[in-house]
């Protein structure tokens, strides 16, 4: 009886210490996706200094979340829910900087920056989103 008392007492302190020390992992708003219907491997850069449309000073971390292949559509998984996000910026739009991957694997990010070597640019608004039925066609 005692054994069982005990075991039952280990079990109900394992429960409690796993519930109160696991934090709640962070929902992604997944939404929005970009149709890649081009043959260029494209970088996606969100901006949010609109109307201010100049590309960031320093070089983004370029990584497979932000990649998206040719021929191709991709999930763009935001950390906030699009509304909080739009409602943490300073305008009501966010801008969408699409590069072709490859010539950012060579030049340098001063030459993409400077010279605005860009594919594409979206300024798009809240509404525009949700009226595009949250995809981003290239081209």
């Amino acid at each position: 009886m005692k054994t069982i008392l005990h075991k039952a007492v280990l079990g109900f302190i394992c429960l409690f210490l796993l519930a109160t020390t696991c934090e709640k992992l962070p929902q992604f708003d997944k939404r929005l996706v970009i149709d890649n219907n081009s043959n260029h491997e494209l970088f996606i850069l969100k901006g949010i200094t609109y109307p201010d449309t100049a590309i960031i000073n320093e070089r983004p971390l370029i990584n497979n979340d932000f990649i998206i292949k040719p021929n191709t559509r991709k999930v763009y998984a935001n950390p906030l829910s699009w509304e909080d996000d739009f409602n943490q910026i300073p305008s009501d739009t966010v801008m969408f900087f699409l590069f072709d991957n490859e010539l950012l694997s060579y030049a340098s990010w001063d030459s993409v920056s400077n010279n605005y070597l860009i594919l594409k640019r979206y300024d798009l608004s809240l509404e525009d989103l949700q009226g595009m039925n949250w995809t981003i066609t290239y081209p």
